[in-house]
Parts: structure tokens; sequence; C-alpha cells
């Protein structure tokens, strides 16, 4: 019941309901909801006294089903009034009804005009920039934000900057999920950022066993075939212990709602304090397959895709990976790779591809938004320090010892 689910909101808040039914002590409140919704407003919930209420999205999500609710009750009594004329009116009559009833029930798409002189436009932009050259001028980097743990991938995209979505597409056993484990741990290293990883096909033991090994720079898979020196993976996960209260998992088996998700994310900053939230989802087919609704696969993917981008409008970062499609495995600049769709990369700032060859593995900055600088970064996957590392060219090899190459 809708009543039900906005008081019990309200009460998570502090605010209690009365026992008696139909009745409770901040139907104030509740009327203001409802006047939001009915002036198509969102509920100002700092007037209504639920600021910091970190399941504040359970309102609004109560608000938009209140709205549908609505709306269906409005189109039912007037579908009702024309079925009651039908017998006297002509089909053109009916027809016409019809399509104004429709017409009426379609919301129109808001829009906003904005002038280029505006001042407060124009005062976000300066003030986006100065902000921009302080967190430079105390750095003295151009990264100016969390580390990938990858240097050349930093410099191209200047870190894990919020409000953006990134796109890892790569063939089975490539390393996605070695690379977003990376990100992860180096991310933390970052104060004031927090990690979600949501994890849709391997354990949250072997993901966090991989963090452990990665931070101490040991290699997990000796620990899986029973070797491995027990003592040092002890002492990491000992030591990681500094930075685990700031990542959180999700063993995503089943669908993860949109509500649940977000209110995860808000969870996650009130309990951390962090202001920054690396949202990483591993991985983008395996949580499509889980959607609950009717839809063939490519309709849940790119839904899937949907639902994770509008995290990042939450002062995130997400990172999904992607399985590839067969047929662009040689197609080593597509941007049609991700299997089961071909508009994943639409949504995304950042798109990144891994590939093997014999000798390195190359990561591929197929799209960047950011800063529009692309190309190709050479890595060797150092499976004893469970880690990317970048590889250095032969040529600059000799270069830095000083030796001739021929």
């Amino acid at each position: 019941m809708l009543e039900y689910r906005i008081l019990k909101s309200l009460a998570a808040a502090g605010k209690k309901p009365d026992i008696e039914p139909g009745v409770f002590e901040n139907r104030e409140i509740y009327n203001e909801i409802e006047k939001a919704f009915l002036e198509g407003k969102k509920p100002d919930i700092k007037a209504l006294g639920l600021e910091g209420y970190r399941e504040v999205e359970d309102i609004q999500s109560a608000v938009e089903e209140l709205r549908e609710e609505k709306r269906k009750s409005r189109l039912s009594t007037s579908l009702l009034d024309i079925w009651n004329e039908l017998p006297e009116k002509s089909t053109d009559e009916v027809l016409g009804k019809l399509s104004g009833l429709l017409s009426e029930s379609v919301p129109e798409k808001s829009h906003s005009t904005i002038s280029a002189g505006d001042p407060e436009v124009v005062d976000r932009i300066l003030s986006w920039l100065r902000e921009l050259q302080r967190k430079r001028s105390i750095t003295g980097s151009p990264v100016l934000f969390p580390s990938t743990g990858i240097g050349s991938l930093d410099e191209y995209t200047s870190g894990l900057q919020p409000g953006t979505m990134w796109l890892i597409v790569g063939s089975p056993g490539v390393g996605k999920t070695m690379f977003t484990t990376q990100v992860a741990v180096n991310s933390l290293y970052s104060k004031n950022t927090a990690v979600l990883y949501i994890t849709a096909e391997d354990p949250v033991e072997k993901i966090l066993l991989k963090a452990w090994c990665n931070y101490y720079g040991i290699q997990w898979n000796s620990y899986v075939f029973g070797l491995g020196d027990m003592e040092a993976l002890e002492k990491a996960s000992s030591e990681f212990s500094a930075l685990s209260d700031r990542l959180r998992f999700i063993q995503a088996d089943g669908e993860i709602k949109e509500r649940k998700l977000n209110a995860e994310v808000q969870q996650l900053k009130k309990h951390t304090g962090a202001g920054h939230v690396i949202v990483i989802a591993d991985y983008l087919q395996a949580m499509a397959e889980n959607r609950k609704e009717d839809e063939d696969m490519r309709h849940k993917v790119s839904n899937e895709m949907k639902k994770l981008g509008k995290v990042r409008k939450e002062h995130c970062t997400v990172l999904v990976n992607s399985a590839m499609n067969r047929s662009s495995y040689k197609d080593t600049k597509t941007l049609g790779a991700p299997r089961e769709t071909s508009t994943a990369e639409y949504n995304t700032e950042i798109f990144l591809r891994l590939d093997k060859t014999d000798d390195f593995i190359t990561l591929g900055v197929l799209k960047n938004r950011l800063t529009g600088i692309t190309g190709q970064i050479k890595l060797e996957a150092d499976f004893r320090k469970s880690a990317y590392t970048e590889k250095i060219d032969f040529y600059e090899e000799c270069e830095e010892k000083k030796e001739v190459p021929f």
C-alpha cells in the first residue's frame, strides 16, 4: 500500500505514525507530499524536516508510484465514461475522445532554456575550473581524482572523476575482474572515496582475496591451488583492514532495483563519510539476466545500463565490466563490442577494451569524453602481484639503460 510505504519512510525518519487506522501524526507531511506530486514537483525534503534521512529515495519512489496510481485512476474513470457513452456516440466521436484522453495521459517531457550569458551558468563554469586548478596546485599532478592504479590511464582521464561512467569490455579470461579489483584498491587510497562492488558472477570471497593480494603484492591464484604463504596472506588481510571499512560488496544473485542501489550508495556515504563512491558492476550481462521483466536479452542489457548510468548523478563513478561479442574479437577498435547490445557505448564517458596478445595486454582507450585523449596502453598481467603493470617498450627500456638495441 502506498500510504503504508510513505508512513514507513516517515517512521524511519523519526516521524512516528499513530496506531489508529487512517489517522496519523504527520498528516500535514503526507499532505505536502501529495501536493508535490499533484503539482508535478519533488517533495521539499528540507521543508518536511527529513533532511539527512538516508533513505530519502524511498519517499521519492513512493511519490512517483503515487503519481502513477493517480494517473491510472483518472485514466480508468475516463475510459469508463467513454465506454458508457459508446452506444450513443459515433465511432469518430469515440476515437476523438480516446485520442484526446491519450494526449492528456502522456506527460510532456520537460526542458529548460538557458542563456549563454546567464551569470549563474558562467559562475558554475568558472567555479568548476577554479576547483580543478586548486586541486592541481595541491597535488602538483594532472591527475585530479582518485587513481586507477595505471599511470598512463590516469594521465588520459585525470583519474576517476565523479559523475562519469566507464565501460570495460574484453574476451573471457582477459582479466576484467582483476582490472576493476585493482581500480577498487587504488581508489581507496583517496580518503574521501568509498567503493561499492557488485559481483554477479564470482563470489565475494574471491574478489576480496584478489583485493588483499593486489594491495600486498602477492599472487592470488597460488592460494586457490592450495599453495601460497598463509602468513603473508594473513598479514595482507590485517593491513588491508585499514581500508576495508570503505569497501562494501553486493552479491547479485537476483535483480537489484534502482531504489535499492541508490539506498546502498547513500548508506555507504553516511557510514563512511565519503563524498565520492566508486560503483563497480561485474558484470553487465550477468546482472541483466537477473532482471525479472519479460524482455529479450538486448532490452535487459540496455535497461541495466540505463539503471547503472543513473547512479553517477549521486556523485559516483560507475565502472561496468562487459562481455564481448565474438564477432568483435579481431576488430580491436570497434565501439560495438559489448555483447547483447549495440548502444552501451552511448551511455558512457570512457570506453576501455582489454585485449591479450602473446607478449602483453593492450588497454585501448577507445572513447574519452573527459579529455578527448584516446590511444593504446601496453600492460603486463603480473600475476605474482595480482596486478596490471605498464609494459615499457623495448626501445624505451634500452633508452633508459643507455643501451643500443642493435
